[in-house]
């Protein structure tokens, strides 16, 4: 059973007992739908104060969050929700790997049969999960004390027909198109549903979004002044397919074009001013080739803007040009303390950036990895599923440790020219809690 988890640090773990009261008194019967956290509370008698709701898909959770969002008395002490599908794993799609049993026992075989059939079964069950673009417009303006909302869609990008047999689902059809609702965007819902209730929020975090819902940014003054408390950014869009594709051959494409130029994400990155965490990426669903194509997505950010409390930068799978990226450096090197590149094309000459960088910038953290090739000094996008060799995750630590500590770089003009063709793996995860 999951008895939840604390989230102050300086609090013990509460007995099971205490957690079945407290999912008593929320109404919430099943303590293993939920996992629970409160930051403080009063005695046992009293109202619990509910801080951190965690919300797994399936069709217990989606009623009972409803019933929770209805009772005003409970709900406006929530103040941060994560709501996460089940995952759906590449070794669920495809028929039985019967070659992968090689024993002539037929009861091992029939046990290896009957549980892949169960993760057939637990597959199909995943993709039965509560369409959120419903629940946030129910749910969401109920919630007046809201300041976190963190959308994990990662478990709706395992689809891959590397592992199994080619199937028609993909994030696109779980997140952007939602069974027949193809204006039915994650942001979009997310953004109304905000505006309904004039919640502010400090904490906004989706994961592998469908690429078009950059173009649901909010833009106008009302839908920014919603923003202006937020303190931690972070937004992973998945652009399927986009490599494929070149300006006039699909009119989606040039329209997601035109959004990028028109400066959509700047003009919503500038509307933040209490800033703290912000990372951008940009993932494909294709493990076999680049995640996204050199000139389709460019700089992020216009020059000379400044966000006074950032302290920590990442960015993932898009164009970099140096003078803008340094120029960011620069203006934040008096806060800046984390910063992340992966899968990041960089113009210019990268080990003396690396040497600019690490000069101006006090850094407690930094991890810098992707496809380093010799093409022209640019960085390349490698998307490869398979585990990432020894080799390439110990340029990975070096790199921090010359970062951080001044031990040699491992990136040098020799090494661009003579050494493999990708120095280190551009496979990237996102975790958040």
């Amino acid at each position: 059973m999951d008895t939840g988890h604390m989230v102050h640090p300086g609090l013990t773990s509460l007995p099971l007992e205490l957690w079945l009261t407290i999912c008593s008194f929320l109404d919430l019967s099943d303590a293993a739908s939920f996992r629970l956290a409160c930051r403080t509370f009063g005695d046992i008698g009293a109202p619990a104060v509910l801080r951190l709701l965690i919300v797994h898909a399936t069709a217990d959770d989606d009623y009972r969050l409803r019933a929770l969002a209805s009772n005003p008395a409970k709900a406006k002490y929530l103040q941060s929700l994560i709501y996460t599908p089940k995952p759906v794993r590449k070794h669920w799609i495809g028929d039985w790997p019967a070659g992968h049993v090689l024993s002539d026992d037929g009861l091992v075989r029939q046990q290896a049969y009957t549980k892949h059939q169960q993760l057939r079964d637990a597959h199909a069950d995943a993709q039965s999960n509560p369409l959120i673009c419903d629940l946030i417009p129910d749910v969401l303006p109920n919630l007046p004390g809201l300041r976190s909302v963190i959308i994990n869609c990662e478990g709706w990008h395992q689809s891959s027909n590397r592992y199994g047999a080619r199937e028609r689902y993909t994030p696109l059809t779980l997140i952007h198109r939602q069974f027949g609702k193809p204006a039915s965007r994650v942001l979009a819902v997310l953004l109304e549903a905000l505006e309904d209730n004039d919640t502010k929020l400090e904490t906004l975090k989706a994961g592998r979004l469908d690429w078009r819902s950059i173009g649901d940014l909010p833009r106008t003054p009302v839908q920014l002044g919603l923003f202006s408390n937020l303190a931690d950014l972070n937004l992973h869009f998945c652009v399927c397919g986009i490599h494929r594709y070149r300006h006039g051959e699909r009119p989606d494409l040039v329209e997601y074009a035109r959004q990028t130029e028109a400066g959509m994400l700047p003009t919503f990155l500038e509307a933040l001013p209490r800033l703290r965490a912000l990372s951008i990426a940009f993932c494909s669903m294709f493990p076999n080739g680049p995640g996204v194509s050199e000139g389709w997505l460019r700089d992020v950010m216009r020059p000379g803007h400044h966000w006074p409390h950032l302290t920590s930068l990442s960015f993932g799978g898009m164009n970099l040009t140096r003078s803008l990226f340094m120029d960011i450096l620069a203006r934040h090197k008096d806060t800046l303390r984390r910063l992340e590149l992966f899968s990041v094309w960089l113009d210019g000459h990268w080990p003396s950036t690396l040497a600019e960088m690490r000069k101006m910038l006090t850094l407690e953290d930094a991890t810098i990895w992707g496809g380093l090739c010799c093409d022209e000094g640019r960085w390349r996008i490698l998307d490869h599923p398979e585990p990432v060799p020894d080799g390439r995750e110990n340029v990975v630590h070096a790199i921090r440790r010359y970062m951080l500590h001044g031990d040699p770089c491992p990136i040098t003009d020799r090494s661009m020219l003579s050494g493999p063709r990708e120095l280190f793996g551009a496979s990237r995860g996102s975790c958040w809690y």
